[in-house]
C-alpha cells in the first residue's frame, strides 16, 4: 500500500482534474490539442501563428455544437448565383467572460469553404481556413473527446 504524507494528499487533491489526449493535429496552418477531462470538460488549446489560445467546454455544450454543425452539412440547398449564405455552429466556455469556437460554412453557388473562429475572453480572436477533410477531423476528434470525457466523469 502506498502512504502519502498530507502535504502530499492535499496537492494530488488540487492538481485538478484528469486529462486524456484525444488529438494532437495541425488543420489548417493551425496546431490543435485536444483533451478530455474527467471533470466534464472537453480542453481545447489552438497555435497559430503569433495567436494562442485555450479553451475547457462543457460536455453538454459539445454535443449541442456537433448536433448544430450536423445540421450546417446536412443543407445542401446552394444559393443563387452571385449570393452567399453561411452555416455555422458556436460553442462557448461557460462563464460570463468566456471564449468560444465557431466552425463556420460559407457557401456559394458553386462551392463551399470551411473556417474556425476562435475567440479570447478579451473579444479577440483568430480565423483559421480549413479543408472540408480538416473540419471533418475536427469534429471527429470532438466527438472522440466528449465521449471520453463522459466516461472519465462518471469513473469520478
Amino acid at each position: 500500500m502506498l502512504w502519502m504524507t498530507a502535504s502530499a494528499e492535499a496537492q494530488a487533491a488540487t492538481a485538478g482534474p484528469a486529462r486524456t489526449s484525444i488529438a494532437r493535429t495541425l488543420l489548417g496552418d493551425a496546431a490543435f490539442a485536444i483533451d478530455a477531462r474527467s471533470d466534464g470538460k472537453v480542453g481545447v488549446g489552438v497555435s497559430a501563428g503569433d495567436s494562442t489560445l485555450v479553451l475547457a467546454f462543457e460536455e453538454r455544450a459539445v454535443n449541442q455544437w456537433l448536433t448544430d454543425w450536423g445540421r450546417a452539412l446536412a443543407d445542401t440547398t446552394r444559393p443563387k448565383k452571385g449570393q452567399s449564405k453561411v452555416l455555422k455552429a458556436t460553442i462557448e466556455e461557460s462563464g460570463q467572460v468566456a471564449g468560444a469556437m465557431t466552425l463556420r460554412r460559407l457557401v456559394s453557388h458553386t462551392d463551399s469553404h470551411y473556417e474556425v473562429f476562435l475567440a479570447n475572453r478579451t473579444f479577440g480572436g483568430f480565423t483559421v481556413p480549413l479543408e472540408r477533410h480538416d473540419a471533418d477531423i475536427l469534429v471527429a476528434a470532438m466527438r472522440k473527446a466528449v465521449a471520453t470525457t463522459h466516461r472519465m466523469s462518471k469513473a469520478r
